[in-house]
C-alpha cells in the first residue's frame, strides 16, 4: 500500500481513494517536498502515537496548572503570614508604647509627690 502523487502536488493514500482519509499504520506517504519513489510508513504518525501524545501534552498542562495552583497557595501563605507578623508587631509595639506612657506617668507621680514633699517641708520650716 504506497500512495501516490498526483499531477498537482496532492498525495494520495488508499484509503483517501474510498473516501476514508483517517491514517493507518499499514499506510505509506512520500517524503515532504520529494517526488521520487522515497516512502516513510505512517506508522510513525500513527493514530494512537498522536493521541497518547496529545495525552501526555494534557498531562504536562495539568501537572503545570497543579504547580501554578501550588505556588498560588504558597503565596497566599506566606501573604497570610506577613499579615500575621505585622499584626504581632503592630501590637508588640502598642505595648511598647503603654509601658512606656505608664512609666511617664509613674515618673510624673513621683515628681510630683517629691515636690509636694518638698512644699511641706518647706511649709514646715
Amino acid at each position: 500500500m504506497f500512495c501516490q502523487w498526483r499531477s498537482d502536488g496532492v498525495i494520495v493514500t488508499p484509503e483517501a481513494e474510498y473516501g476514508d482519509v483517517t491514517r493507518s499504520q499499514s499506510s505509506v506517504v512520500h517524503l515532504a517536498g520529494s517526488r521520487t519513489d522515497e516512502t516513510l510508513p505512517l506508522s510513525d504518525f500513527s493514530p494512537q502515537e498522536e493521541e497518547e501524545e496529545e495525552e501526555e501534552k494534557e498531562e504536562e498542562k495539568e501537572e503545570d496548572d497543579d504547580d501554578v495552583e501550588e505556588e498560588e497557595e504558597e503565596k497566599e501563605e506566606e501573604e497570610e503570614e506577613e499579615e500575621e507578623e505585622k499584626e504581632k508587631e503592630k501590637e508588640e509595639e502598642e505595648k511598647e508604647e503603654e509601658e512606656e506612657e505608664e512609666e511617664k506617668e509613674e515618673k510624673e507621680e513621683e515628681e510630683e509627690k517629691e515636690e509636694e514633699e518638698k512644699e511641706e517641708e518647706e511649709e514646715k520650716e
